[in-house]
């Protein structure tokens, strides 16, 4: 929590608040269990026993400050950046054909550049979960649309700000707010949902000043919506190097179709039917003029801290990507293939710092995963692992970024590494989403997924009876579209890659339909819903024939 103690205050405070009032309500009542509840009261109401229990209600409090720790000398300052929805291949460096990010790429060019990064989800809330714990989805539960972050797993922002540093984050994205949990270990929270990225920047900067020097290292997250649909871009772009035009760079046709949550399912209930090819061409070029608008803010700040402060580290990383009609839908949240979980992931660093760290700039063509950002930044800062909650799945990325090629140790086999095409340089990714999928899918049904850079299986939930048992194998080398299901013709591929999924610590089974959700008002859901965020509809996947839109790779099942 970022302030420890608060909410235990706000729930005594109203707790006492009530209590009182019934006291004056029934302080004449002559029931005996009344007047056993009203003697009660009194006996609280004594002033020794007030400060007493005062003093147990700011326990913690005074507690958590006394283990907090001063950082230590020349410890790095930490700016995490997010860019929802950004694909790999709408970045520069990623492959973009559009100059739509010439900042980032100067960033990739002084830093390094991962080429083969992938998401543990192909949406938001369980994507930034991971990220800020080190967790897949199903190991830290934040995967349904209205469910929250559990305070049990330990955060990147508790585990910085409980080591010394000043921690902030400021956010655009409804799945990343306070309702959800992400606030924890924050010693400051800034929340707008819908605000762009020059808004949150400003809010950092008065926050952390992050731009001055400072006795006390920092840890920022900002989490930028600004490419997530409705692909809405702004005019210009300003920042303190001068004013970037933004709307009409790439897409010069004049009209703007917008993609929200009412349109995305009229396009999946009507069959795909609702948007032309030139609309969703359109949206794919706003889009990334809303990516360039991203390029600024980002390019413009990431420079000049770079430039001032000789202790800075820069993560810039996506949740997911974004699909526009590769396997027939749009959107994302629905499947993972490629263009949702593939996305981009840089650093860049401080030259004093990149000297101190013996840091080496390059491109890393390997596989690596979002969850190893975490035990990453905590041995770059020198932060032990978490003490009585699950340590990160993933392992540190800082041999890459010192130029020393290591795969991850965790799994699988070695026996098994050059059949399932797993390279020395590579780490083998794991991907789910309880999303039950789009009616132009099938839908699928909540799906699990292993990826080496040359093969990739996916199956449905195991223990989810309604989907159990559809599968998809596809070559990424012969066929990187993943346009071709070869699981019927590939059944010991499919077998060997299944073993190697079941041996890893990733497939969990779970009740999915338990997923517990926090209340929302009715104003909280429909800004969900807005922008995509509204729960599945189970009743409608069981009663419903599956039907794929052109594009959509059918499942093989068992009997195939």
């Amino acid at each position: 929590m970022n302030d420890p103690g608060s909410r235990r205050l706000v729930w005594a405070l109203g707790l006492g608040v009530a209590v009182l009032f019934a006291y004056a309500l029934f302080q004449d009542s002559r029931r005996p269990i009344v007047r056993a509840g009203l003697g009660a009261v009194r006996f609280l109401a004594r002033p020794t026993v007030a400060l007493a229990c005062l003093a147990l209600a700011l326990l913690p409090r005074a507690m958590v400050p006394l283990t907090w720790n001063e950082a230590p000398d020349e410890a790095p300052s930490i700016v995490f950046v997010l860019l929802d929805s950004v694909r790999l291949d709408d970045v520069g460096w990623g492959g973009s054909e559009r100059p739509t990010t010439p900042r980032l790429d100067a960033l990739a060019r002084r830093g390094v550049a991962f080429h083969q990064a992938v998401s543990q989800a192909p949406w938001t809330k369980p994507s930034v979960a991971t990220l800020l714990t080190g967790l897949t989805p199903s190991h830290h539960g934040a995967t349904g649309r209205f469910s929250a972050l559990a305070e049990g797993h330990r955060t990147l922002a508790e585990a910085f700000t409980s080591a010394g540093w000043r921690t902030f984050a400021a956010s655009s994205n409804p799945n990343v707010t306070r309702l959800f949990g992400f606030d924890q270990g924050f010693t400051g929270f800034y929340e707008r949902v819908g605000a762009p990225a020059e808004e949150l920047i400003e809010e950092a900067r008065k926050a952390l000043h992050p731009g001055e020097p400072s006795e006390r290292p920092f840890f920022l997250y900002l989490h930028l919506n600004d490419a997530h649909y409705p692909y809405d871009p702004p005019a210009v772009s300003r920042t303190a190097t001068g004013e970037l035009k933004v709307r009409g760079r790439f897409n010069r046709s004049g009209r703007y179709p917008l993609l929200d949550g009412a349109t995305e399912t009229a396009f999946r209930t009507g069959g795909g039917s609702s948007f032309s090819a030139e609309d969703v061409e359109a949206m794919r070029l706003a889009y990334d003029e809303e990516i360039l608008y991203l390029d600024d803010q980002v390019g413009a700040l990431v420079e000049r801290l770079l430039a001032v402060r000789d202790d800075v580290l820069v993560v810039i990383v996506s949740d997911h990507g974004e699909e526009f009609l590769e396997h027939g839908d749009l959107g994302h949240g629905h499947s993972l293939y490629d263009e949702l979980v593939r996305v981009p992931l840089q650093v860049a660093w401080s030259d004093g710092l990149g000297e101190r760290l013996r840091l080496t700039p390059g491109t890393h063509g390997g596989q690596v995963r979002s969850m190893d950002l975490t035990p990453t930044l905590l041995e770059i800062a020198g932060i032990p692992g978490p003490l009585g909650s699950p340590p990160p799945m993933g392992e540190s990325l800082l041999p890459l970024l010192r130029g020393e090629g290591r795969r991850a140790t965790a799994v699988p086999p070695t026996e098994a590494a050059d059949e399932i095409g797993l390279g020395a340089e590579d780490r083998l990714a794991f991907s789910e989403t309880d999303y039950l999928g789009s009616p132009l899918s099938g839908p699928p049904g909540p799906l699990r997924g292993l990826r080496t850079p040359r093969a990739k299986l996916v199956i449905s939930d195991p223990w989810f009876e309604p989907t159990a048992g559809r599968t998809w194998l596809f070559d990424l080398a012969a066929d990187p579209g993943e346009r071709v299901n070869l699981a019927s013709r590939r059944p010991a591929l499919v077998e060997t890659m299944l073993r190697t999924l079941e041996a890893s610590p990733w497939l969990v089974q779970r009740d999915l339909r338990g997923i517990t959700e926090v209340q929302l008002s009715d104003e909280q859901r429909e800004g969900l819903a807005a922008l995509g965020y509204v729960g599945d509809d189970l009743d409608a996947l069981l009663h419903t024939a599956p039907s794929f839109a052109p594009g959509a790779v059918p499942w093989v099942t068992d009997g195939d």
